[in-house]
């Protein structure tokens, strides 16, 4: 490990210590998922399904989660999380609420009028990954603001099998 006198450095040196290192992609890799995006784009769904064998090991029915599976997956699931996270969720809410742009429309002269219109995304994607951790509060963090923004269409994805957490979290 190197220690840095930050004092004692030039901009140039501190500029230096404060960069990220240079991520390199190897060609392999980009071939690969070069490949993997010409087969979903020419086979669609089924590339996906064949996808989830190949790299999560499980064979899917579906690409979408039924109301039973939800209601299955809320049956699961501790009430006291269930409670902590229907009061993450108001948190959340009540936070991005407040962040709401206001509307601008004045007429600075006669004829000249200004304003300031937010609209939102018409459609997004959100990715919550899963695994051995599943991260629930990812749909909140993402979803919520999606919603109150007046996003149109949510699609939400994660890896199979999909967690509890994540379904009744996703559901609400």
């Amino acid at each position: 490990m190197q220690t840095l006198i930050w004092n004692n450095l030039t901009e140039t040196e501190k500029q230096a210590a404060l960069s990220r290192p240079a991520q390199l992609v190897g060609e392999s890799v980009t071939q690969a998922v070069e490949k993997i995006k010409q087969n979903v784009k020419t086979n669609g769904d089924k590339a996906l399904f064949e996808l989830a064998e190949q790299f999560d090991r499980i064979k899917l029915d579906s690409l979408v989660i039924s109301a039973e599976q939800i209601a299955q997956a809320t049956s699961r699931i501790p009430d006291e999380l269930k409670q902590a996270i229907q009061n993450a969720k108001r948190n959340i809410e009540r936070f991005h609420n407040a962040q709401l742009p206001q509307g601008v429309d004045i007429e600075t002269q006669a004829g000249v009028r200004c304003q300031v219109l937010t609209r939102p995304i018409q459609r997004v994607g959100l990715y919550i990954p899963g695994g051995s951790a599943p991260l629930f509060s990812t749909v909140l963090m993402l979803a919520i603001p999606a919603k109150i923004a007046g996003c149109k269409k949510i699609v939400l994805c994660s890896p199979p099998p999909i967690a509890d957490e994540i379904l009744y979290t996703a559901n609400l």
